[in-house]
């Protein structure tokens, strides 16, 4: 059965120091994209890198490439060279040394203080396909299944690699199919001589500086999408609509017709009620239509997305209920997985249903939504315990690391001490320091939590403990930290 191609539209917005996408399908965002300026992604990137740290333990180390955090390099991503023994085996165990120097291309980037994640096995991708250096290797999409076709470019990939003796790999994207022979060469060629330049470059400079970026934001999403599927392209900066057509009538002709400059008094994305959508990715709940909502909670190793059933109550059994409710969660969560670009280890807690018919049912419709995600997923079988656990790839950093950072006040956790926790452990200090010092009177400046406990339940105690050990006590409200805990002015 012939899928349905759903056309969507690509929305630029575009201000001094940030770039923002939106893939809308319809009316509604499917994936939201940003860059900015002082704060580029480094996925993509060519590096030379010192060795800095070897770890065989973990067979893995640590290398320079001019950054605050050093990469994290493992030594099964590290290629074998005729001309240098010492760089090792792509997958054995390298006679890696400090300072040994390596080519190095950024596959994930820094998050939670930790660096970037590096590969000696550099990689340039095109509209039709990605051309990676030492391993000579030929693949095809799995997406292209007709049999002449996935010949005709095995064919064109291999002739291309052994006419010029490259030792060199290529895997053709599904957008390779059905391309003119000669516009496949000549984007294999411009592949290789890129590859090559960047060998001869290295030659050239001193470790720790960069050779190669990926394409700016703009042009990368467009490279990677069908062009069946993009319907229109609207951007609003004038600047950055000549450079996409630029770029588009040398790589893409056939969507430079698509691009169109927007130069309306309202601002793209109200326009287009992009803005205001778009906040259900910021938020930790999402609400159904039926009355139920789903909680994302994104840890540094997983996320677990909880669908709960609310207020709901239609007067249905129990099942019924929770097959209504889980159906509309996968549609839900299908969206936001895209649009939040969570990726690694995924486990989503459904409402319970005892029946094994309606488990099913939610399982197989939530793997055909997924079907229609660019990234690649993989969804195992519900758990014993009605858990759908899934991997989901990503090389770039989710919406939430992106967007936000570690509170302040909780580090991360969600949580902070009960003003009641938070008194009673100033008031032992209090008491503590009292007795040591055989104090007569001390102050003490609270934050907010505090403050409120003590005015409303605290007052008393402080009294007790002022006649108990014959003190003055002076407590007032923080204009220095009202946010914090205590500090004892004295």
């Amino acid at each position: 059965m012939r899928k349905e191609i759903q056309e969507s539209e690509l929305i630029f917005n575009f201000t001094a120091n940030e770039t923002r996408g939106v893939l809308l399908e319809g009316s509604t965002p499917l994936e939201i994209y940003y860059e900015y300026r002082d704060h580029k992604d480094l996925v993509g990137r060519i590096f030379k890198g010192k060795v800095i740290r070897v770890l065989p333990n973990i067979e893995a180390a640590f290398v320079d490439i001019g950054h605050e955090k050093a990469a994290f390099l493992e030594f099964s991503d590290i290629l074998f060279s005729e001309k240098n023994p010492s760089k090792g085996v792509r997958g054995g165990r390298p006679n890696i040394k400090l300072g040994d120097e390596y080519l190095v291309q950024v596959t994930k980037n820094p998050v939670a203080g930790k660096g970037a994640k590096v590969s000696n096995i550099l990689t340039f991708s095109s509209r039709y396909f990605v051309y990676f250096s030492g391993i000579k290797r030929i693949s095809i999409s799995s997406k292209i299944n007709n049999k002449n076709e996935r010949e005709r470019l095995e064919s064109l990939m291999s002739e291309f690699l052994n006419q010029r003796d490259l030792s060199d790999g290529v895997i053709a994207r599904t957008m390779a199919h059905g391309i003119d022979e000669a516009i496949l060469l000549r984007d294999l060629d411009s592949l290789s001589r890129m590859c090559e330049q960047v060998r001869q470059n290295s030659k050239l400079i001193k470790p720790k500086n960069c050779l190669y970026e990926s394409l700016a934001l703009p042009m990368r999403i467009i490279r990677d999408f069908p062009t069946k599927i993009i319907k229109k392209i609207r951007v609003d900066s004038e600047h950055e609509f000549h450079m996409l057509t630029h770029y588009l009538s040398e790589y893409s002709p056939d969507v430079q017709t698509k691009i169109d400059f927007y130069q309306g008094d309202i601002p793209i994305f109200d326009e287009y009620s992009i803005e205001e959508q778009i906040q259900s990715a910021y938020q930790r709940s999402v609400n159904l239509p039926s009355g139920g909502n789903i909680v994302f909670d994104q840890t540094e190793a997983m996320t677990i997305i909880d669908v709960n059933s609310g207020q709901f109550n239609k007067g249905k059994d129990h099942d019924e209920m929770a097959l209504l409710l889980n159906n509309e969660a996968i549609i839900v969560i299908g969206q936001q997985l895209r649009l939040r670009n969570i990726g690694g280890i995924i486990v989503i807690d459904f409402i319970d249903m005892m029946s094994n018919k309606f488990n099913q049912i939610v399982y197989k419709k939530f793997k055909e939504i997924m079907r229609k995600d660019r990234v690649q997923n993989q969804i195992f079988p519900l758990s014993r315990i009605g858990l759908i656990e899934m991997i989901r790839k990503q090389h770039h950093n989710s919406l939430y690391q992106e967007m936000f950072t570690i509170c302040s006040q909780c580090h991360g956790k969600g949580y902070q001490l009960s003003g009641s926790m938070l008194f009673y452990r100033m008031v032992r200090t209090l008491k503590h320091r009292i007795l040591k010092d055989n104090l007569k009177s001390i102050s003490v400046s609270v934050g907010k939590t505090i403050f409120r406990y003590y005015n409303k339940y605290g007052k008393s105690q402080i009294k007790i403990l002022e006649k108990e050990i014959n003190t003055s006590i002076k407590l007032s409200l923080s204009t220095i930290d009202p946010d914090g805990e205590y500090e004892i002015d004295q």
